[in-house]
Protein backbone atom coordinates (compact mmCIF):
# COMPACT_ATOMS: atom_id res chain seq x y z
CA UNK A 1 0.00 0.00 0.00
CA UNK A 2 2.53 2.16 1.05
CA UNK A 3 4.78 1.18 -1.89
CA UNK A 4 2.22 1.90 -4.51
CA UNK A 5 1.56 5.46 -2.33
CA UNK A 6 4.73 5.99 -3.24
CA UNK A 7 5.05 5.33 -6.96
CA UNK A 8 1.92 7.55 -7.39
CA UNK A 9 3.17 10.56 -5.76
CA UNK A 10 6.55 9.84 -8.00
CA UNK A 11 4.66 10.15 -10.82
CA UNK A 12 2.35 13.13 -10.09
CA UNK A 13 5.69 14.94 -8.83
CA UNK A 14 7.30 13.76 -12.10
CA UNK A 15 4.06 15.06 -13.84
CA UNK A 16 3.89 18.55 -12.79
CA UNK A 17 7.55 19.05 -13.12
CA UNK A 18 7.45 18.05 -16.53
CA UNK A 19 4.03 20.17 -17.66
CA UNK A 20 5.94 22.98 -15.46
CA UNK A 21 8.71 22.79 -17.77
CA UNK A 22 7.08 23.11 -20.84
CA UNK A 23 4.96 25.85 -19.48
CA UNK A 24 7.52 27.71 -18.62
CA UNK A 25 9.16 27.81 -22.04
CA UNK A 26 6.42 28.40 -23.79
CA UNK A 27 5.81 31.22 -21.62
CA UNK A 28 9.11 32.82 -21.68
CA UNK A 29 8.98 32.40 -25.04
CA UNK A 30 5.81 34.26 -25.84
CA UNK A 31 7.72 36.76 -23.73
CA UNK A 32 10.59 37.52 -25.46
CA UNK A 33 8.70 36.71 -28.84
CA UNK A 34 5.88 39.42 -28.91
CA UNK A 35 8.45 42.30 -28.28
CA UNK A 36 10.79 40.85 -30.98
CA UNK A 37 8.04 40.64 -33.21
CA UNK A 38 7.12 43.66 -33.00
CA UNK A 39 10.65 45.02 -33.17
CA UNK A 40 11.38 43.22 -36.52
CA UNK A 41 8.05 44.34 -37.83
CA UNK A 42 8.30 47.86 -37.27
CA UNK A 43 11.38 48.00 -38.45
CA UNK A 44 13.16 50.20 -35.41
CA UNK A 45 16.69 50.01 -34.37
CA UNK A 46 17.62 48.64 -31.06
CA UNK A 47 20.35 50.18 -29.34
CA UNK A 48 21.36 46.24 -27.36
CA UNK A 49 24.48 48.04 -25.38
CA UNK A 50 21.37 50.20 -23.60
CA UNK A 51 19.18 47.65 -23.21
CA UNK A 52 22.00 45.47 -21.66
CA UNK A 53 22.84 48.13 -19.53
CA UNK A 54 19.34 49.14 -18.37
CA UNK A 55 18.44 45.17 -17.64
CA UNK A 56 21.15 44.24 -16.42
CA UNK A 57 21.20 45.61 -13.19
CA UNK A 58 17.81 44.39 -12.13
CA UNK A 59 17.77 41.05 -14.03
CA UNK A 60 20.91 40.55 -11.02
CA UNK A 61 19.21 41.89 -8.59
CA UNK A 62 15.67 39.95 -9.53
CA UNK A 63 17.96 37.11 -10.29
CA UNK A 64 19.18 36.22 -6.93
CA UNK A 65 15.50 37.29 -5.14
CA UNK A 66 13.87 34.75 -7.72
CA UNK A 67 16.03 31.62 -7.28
CA UNK A 68 15.95 32.54 -2.92
CA UNK A 69 12.24 32.56 -3.65
CA UNK A 70 12.06 29.77 -5.37
CA UNK A 71 13.65 27.56 -3.03
CA UNK A 72 12.33 28.76 0.09
CA UNK A 73 8.82 28.33 -1.25
CA UNK A 74 8.37 25.24 -2.72
CA UNK A 75 9.15 23.40 0.28
CA UNK A 76 6.44 24.93 1.36
CA UNK A 77 3.20 25.10 -1.05
CA UNK A 78 5.44 22.48 -3.41
CA UNK A 79 6.34 22.49 -7.60
CA UNK A 80 3.18 22.87 -8.98
CA UNK A 81 2.12 25.84 -7.26
CA UNK A 82 5.54 27.60 -7.87
CA UNK A 83 5.51 27.11 -11.43
CA UNK A 84 1.56 28.81 -11.78
CA UNK A 85 2.91 31.81 -9.63
CA UNK A 86 6.17 32.35 -11.07
CA UNK A 87 4.41 32.45 -14.13
CA UNK A 88 1.61 34.26 -14.00
CA UNK A 89 3.68 36.89 -11.50
CA UNK A 90 2.90 38.44 -7.82
CA UNK A 91 4.09 35.72 -6.39
CA UNK A 92 5.07 37.32 -2.40
CA UNK A 93 2.48 39.47 -2.63
CA UNK A 94 -0.75 37.44 -3.93
CA UNK A 95 0.05 34.00 -4.47
CA UNK A 96 1.80 32.44 -1.50
CA UNK A 97 -0.42 34.25 0.78
CA UNK A 98 -3.07 32.78 -1.25
CA UNK A 99 -1.56 29.28 -0.80
CA UNK A 100 -0.70 29.43 3.03
CA UNK A 101 -4.57 30.48 3.51
CA UNK A 102 -6.02 28.29 1.57
CA UNK A 103 -3.98 25.30 3.30
CA UNK A 104 -4.87 26.86 6.72
CA UNK A 105 -8.76 26.94 6.01
CA UNK A 106 -8.36 23.43 4.73
CA UNK A 107 -6.33 22.14 7.95
CA UNK A 108 -3.45 20.51 5.41
CA UNK A 109 0.19 21.30 6.93
CA UNK A 110 2.63 23.01 4.90
CA UNK A 111 4.47 20.46 2.27
CA UNK A 112 2.18 17.60 2.66
CA UNK A 113 0.92 16.17 -0.54
CA UNK A 114 -2.48 17.12 0.28
CA UNK A 115 -1.57 20.94 1.11
CA UNK A 116 0.67 21.15 -2.27
CA UNK A 117 -2.76 20.07 -4.05
CA UNK A 118 -4.70 22.77 -2.17
CA UNK A 119 -1.81 25.27 -2.75
CA UNK A 120 -2.00 24.63 -6.15
CA UNK A 121 -5.72 25.21 -7.15
CA UNK A 122 -5.08 28.16 -4.58
CA UNK A 123 -2.84 29.52 -6.47
CA UNK A 124 -4.38 29.20 -10.08
CA UNK A 125 -7.77 30.67 -8.50
CA UNK A 126 -5.55 33.45 -7.40
CA UNK A 127 -4.11 33.99 -11.36
CA UNK A 128 -7.68 33.73 -12.84
CA UNK A 129 -8.52 36.67 -10.51
CA UNK A 130 -5.92 38.90 -10.92
CA UNK A 131 -6.60 38.56 -14.41
CA UNK A 132 -9.97 39.03 -14.41
CA UNK A 133 -9.98 42.17 -12.37
CA UNK A 134 -6.85 43.54 -14.67
CA UNK A 135 -8.82 42.84 -17.58
CA UNK A 136 -11.82 45.11 -16.56
CA UNK A 137 -9.68 47.65 -15.57
CA UNK A 138 -8.04 48.04 -18.75
CA UNK A 139 -11.36 47.96 -20.54
CA UNK A 140 -12.93 50.51 -17.95
CA UNK A 141 -10.51 52.53 -16.39
CA UNK A 142 -8.17 52.88 -19.73
CA UNK A 143 -10.44 56.40 -20.69
CA UNK A 144 -10.21 57.52 -17.39
CA UNK A 145 -6.65 56.98 -16.77
CA UNK A 146 -5.57 58.32 -20.35
CA UNK A 147 -6.26 61.99 -19.62
CA UNK A 148 -4.13 61.94 -16.50
CA UNK A 149 -1.18 60.25 -17.82
CA UNK A 150 -1.09 63.21 -20.71
CA UNK A 151 -1.46 66.18 -18.03
CA UNK A 152 1.98 67.79 -18.32
CA UNK A 153 2.08 68.80 -14.97
CA UNK A 154 1.79 64.36 -14.14
CA UNK A 155 4.12 63.53 -16.52
CA UNK A 156 7.11 64.00 -15.31
CA UNK A 157 6.85 62.00 -12.65
CA UNK A 158 6.41 58.62 -14.69
CA UNK A 159 10.30 59.51 -15.15
CA UNK A 160 10.98 58.61 -11.66
CA UNK A 161 8.74 55.22 -11.49
CA UNK A 162 11.58 53.48 -11.81
CA UNK A 163 13.71 54.54 -9.23
CA UNK A 164 10.65 54.70 -6.92
CA UNK A 165 9.96 51.25 -7.90
CA UNK A 166 13.03 50.04 -6.46
CA UNK A 167 12.59 52.34 -3.57
CA UNK A 168 9.78 50.94 -2.37
CA UNK A 169 11.07 47.22 -3.31
CA UNK A 170 14.10 47.70 -1.26
CA UNK A 171 12.53 49.66 1.89
CA UNK A 172 10.84 46.41 3.53
CA UNK A 173 15.05 44.46 3.58
CA UNK A 174 16.56 47.83 4.72
CA UNK A 175 13.70 48.08 7.36
CA UNK A 176 14.00 44.15 8.39
CA UNK A 177 17.92 44.68 8.44
CA UNK A 178 19.40 47.48 8.62
CA UNK A 179 22.55 46.85 9.64
CA UNK A 180 23.06 44.81 6.75
CA UNK A 181 21.56 47.48 4.28
CA UNK A 182 24.39 50.33 5.62
CA UNK A 183 27.31 48.22 3.56
CA UNK A 184 25.50 48.91 -0.09
CA UNK A 185 24.04 51.84 0.82
CA UNK A 186 27.31 53.95 1.60
CA UNK A 187 29.44 51.81 -0.78
CA UNK A 188 27.08 53.10 -3.88
CA UNK A 189 26.69 56.76 -2.25
CA UNK A 190 30.61 56.71 -2.39
CA UNK A 191 31.24 55.29 -5.76
CA UNK A 192 28.01 57.58 -7.41
CA UNK A 193 29.90 60.96 -5.51
CA UNK A 194 33.67 59.56 -6.97
CA UNK A 195 32.44 58.81 -10.44
CA UNK A 196 29.46 61.36 -10.71
CA UNK A 197 27.79 60.98 -14.11
CA UNK A 198 29.87 58.09 -15.30
CA UNK A 199 27.78 56.06 -11.85
CA UNK A 200 24.89 56.06 -14.22
CA UNK A 201 26.74 54.26 -17.52
CA UNK A 202 28.75 51.21 -15.02
CA UNK A 203 25.79 50.56 -12.65
CA UNK A 204 25.05 47.40 -14.16
CA UNK A 205 28.71 46.25 -13.72
CA UNK A 206 29.06 48.06 -10.44
CA UNK A 207 26.14 46.31 -8.87
CA UNK A 208 28.09 42.76 -8.49
CA UNK A 209 30.72 44.41 -6.68
CA UNK A 210 28.26 45.60 -3.99
CA UNK A 211 26.68 42.45 -3.86
CA UNK A 212 29.49 40.68 -3.00
CA UNK A 213 30.44 43.64 -0.03
CA UNK A 214 27.08 43.00 1.12
CA UNK A 215 27.60 39.45 1.22
CA UNK A 216 31.46 39.80 3.14
CA UNK A 217 29.63 42.38 5.54
CA UNK A 218 26.64 39.92 5.97
CA UNK A 219 29.04 37.51 6.96
CA UNK A 220 31.81 39.26 9.18
CA UNK A 221 28.20 40.55 10.94
CA UNK A 222 27.17 36.84 11.68
CA UNK A 223 30.20 36.11 13.14
CA UNK A 224 30.75 38.92 15.09
CA UNK A 225 27.23 37.68 16.57
CA UNK A 226 28.36 33.92 16.67
CA UNK A 227 31.34 34.96 19.08
CA UNK A 228 28.86 37.77 21.79
CA UNK A 229 26.42 34.43 21.83
CA UNK A 230 29.75 32.16 22.60
CA UNK A 231 30.60 34.58 25.08
CA UNK A 232 27.35 35.09 26.68
CA UNK A 233 27.42 31.40 26.97
CA UNK A 234 30.74 31.22 28.92
CA UNK A 235 29.33 33.88 31.14
CA UNK A 236 26.09 32.52 32.02
CA UNK A 237 28.05 28.68 32.99
CA UNK A 238 30.08 30.74 35.02
CA UNK A 239 27.47 32.48 36.72
CA UNK A 240 25.48 29.41 37.29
Amino acid sequence: MNQNKLQSNLAFNSHIHKVGRISTAIILTLFISIPLGITLYSGVEVNYGLILSSTLPLAIMMGVAGAVEKMSMTPIMGPGAVYVSSSTGNVSNMKFPAAINAMNIAGFEQGSEKGEAVALIAVCASALVTTFIVFLGIIFLAPLVEPLLANPYVTPAFNNMFPALLGAMATPFIVKSPKLAVTPIIASCIAAYVMGAKFAMYKGFLLPVFILLSVGAAYVFYRQDEKKSIQNEKKQRKAS
